[in-house]
């Protein structure tokens, strides 16, 4: 028993030193290293072959810059259309009508983007004046469901509308 035991041993200890010898004598672990290196682009690199084949590259901060001045674009060509639907209207409408109107509500425009949550939109009705509490807005909308329904296009929000009809036109 001994004698195989040492044997075994023995075997073990061969197959380790060839193991050892191989790993260590063998350059194609340098030179996959090396082809790896050469094959890695630069990001100015692969910018330049992705717009080769067609594809516009932006970062996340011109990403950004050019969705905000789309909606600010969107935004100022939607609020001259609605006051030059209003114009239309107030020439229609007696004098004491328009007064009235003019005295109890504001009109605010809300663009809602994909992916804007209640806390974003609550913020831009509180810039517009249209709701005073945003921690109210957002725990409605949170107690109906409505946070993750929130419908991405623009929408002309009145001072006077209730929370509930901010939501029916919103979701």
């Amino acid at each position: 028993m001994a004698n195989s035991l040492r044997s075994f041993s023995i075997g073990l200890i061969v197959a380790s030193v060839a193991c050892g010898a191989v790993y260590f004598t063998n350059t194609s672990n340098e030179t996959d290293a090396e082809v790896q290196a050469e094959t890695l682009l630069t990001d100015d690199e692969m910018i330049e072959q992705l717009e080769e084949q067609g594809y516009l590259v932006r970062n996340s901060e011109e990403w950004e810059d050019e969705v905000n001045t789309v909606i600010d674009t969107t935004r100022l060509e939607v609020e001259a259309e609605f006051a030059a639907q209003e114009e239309e209207e107030s020439e229609e409408e007696p004098e004491e009508e328009q007064e009235e109107e003019q005295e109890t509500e504001e009109v605010f425009l809300l663009i809602i983007r994909n992916g804007m949550t209640s806390f974003q939109v609550a913020d831009e009705l509180i810039r517009g004046n249209i709701i005073d509490n945003k921690q109210e807005f957002v725990a409605q909308a949170e107690q109906q469901n409505l946070a993750g329904f929130l419908k991405p296009g623009a929408y002309e929000i009145t001072s006077g509308m209730s929370t509930a009809e901010i939501f029916a036109l919103i979701t």
